[in-house]
């Protein structure tokens, strides 16, 4: 539950699995880094305070290992290029340009980072791979690509499979980056649907009283979807910051080419894949009938298109970048 507030009063949001994965038309002697002095001792605390205002007092803390801060910055890179297609900042392109910075920093060599949108992502990458002519050393991109990027890769390292970062990856994550039965990507950041709410305004014994009077219900935090719409509806062009301006009832990712899928299995997994319901998500395991059609599979559906959209008049174009940034949630 998140308290800090937002225009939206409730949102909804969810992030494909993230694989990295990487190619290179450079053979291994020139690859292969020069050895210097490290720049911090096995276990130090790094700070990110100096990469800028959203990481004031932001420390962690270095994980022994191949691929720890204190070795990375034994290597020196100096020379070399690498090259990096990510998300659209915020989300992954964020991480990707701050940890840029930092490899430049600790390592010598330089680092370009593309940041596209997600709908041009899977065109971006796979295009050039199809050409014969990759054009990125590191990919960063949904697991769920696998199949159609699965030619072009090769199995990850086995020492990479080792580093002590990959101990904790469960079963369900390195399935979902094993092709054929070889590892050929690299898991970086999981699936994560969660739901976020105006705290202040829920329990408001104002709005409380309101919603009351309007719907003869409590107003609660919503466990179903059909509560979620509904206090989404009633609470869509009201003013509950008190700023003189309409908030609007919900905020989700609904740009096309974008994220909606994972906006829509939020909402489609309570009905297709519950306790009661046995079988396949998306198509039936004994006869690979599609699914899509069933009244489980229908029912996120309707609800997604009632009447009265409780959404901001922008919400067709509401990408996942846009969603997940409070800075430009409150332009909403």
């Amino acid at each position: 539950m998140r308290s800090r507030p937002y225009p939206g009063l409730v949102a909804v949001a969810a992030v494909a699995a993230l694989t990295a994965t990487a190619c290179t038309a450079q053979n291994e002697a020139q690859q292969k880094p020069k050895e210097k002095t490290a720049l911090f001792k096995p276990g130090s605390d790094i700070s990110y305070q100096k990469y800028g205002k959203n990481y004031p007092a932001t420390k962690v803390k270095d994980i022994p290992g191949s691929c720890s801060y204190e070795s990375i910055s034994r290597k020196d890179y100096s020379g070399q290029t690498l090259k990096i297609i990510s998300h659209a900042v915020p989300v992954i392109g964020e991480p990707s340009q701050l940890h840029a910075k930092q490899f430049e920093e600790i390592t010598g060599g330089k680092v370009e980072v593309v940041n596209v949108p997600f709908g041009e992502l899977h065109q971006k990458i796979l295009t050039p791979l199809q050409a014969g002519q990759p054009a990125y050393d590191v990919m960063f991109y949904p697991s769920l690509w696998i199949g159609d990027l699965a030619p072009y890769l090769a199995p990850v390292p086995e020492k990479y499979l080792n580093t002590t970062g990959m101990q904790d990856v469960t079963a369900a994550y390195m399935d979902v980056a094993t092709w054929d039965g070889k590892v050929v990507q690299y898991p970086v950041d999981g699936d994560r649907h969660y739901l976020k709410i105006r705290a202040d305004v829920l329990k408001d014994p104002k709005w409380q009283a309101e919603y009351k009077t309007a719907t003869g219900k409590d107003l609660k935090v919503p466990t179903t979807w059909a509560e979620y719409q509904d206090i989404a509806e009633a609470f869509s062009g009201k003013d509950f910051d008190g700023d003189g301006k309409k908030n609007y009832g919900s905020a989700e990712v609904t740009k096309r080419d974008d994220l909606t899928f994972s906006a829509f299995i939020s909402r489609a997994a309570p009905y297709v894949k519950n306790p009661d319901v046995k079988g396949g998500v998306f198509f039936d395991e004994e006869t690979m009938k599609p699914l899509i059609n069933t009244p489980a599979s229908s029912a996120p559906c309707r609800t997604w298109s009632r009447p009265s959209p409780p959404g901001h008049p922008a919400a067709p174009t509401s990408a996942w970048e846009t969603r997940s940034s409070p800075s430009a949630a409150a332009r909403r």
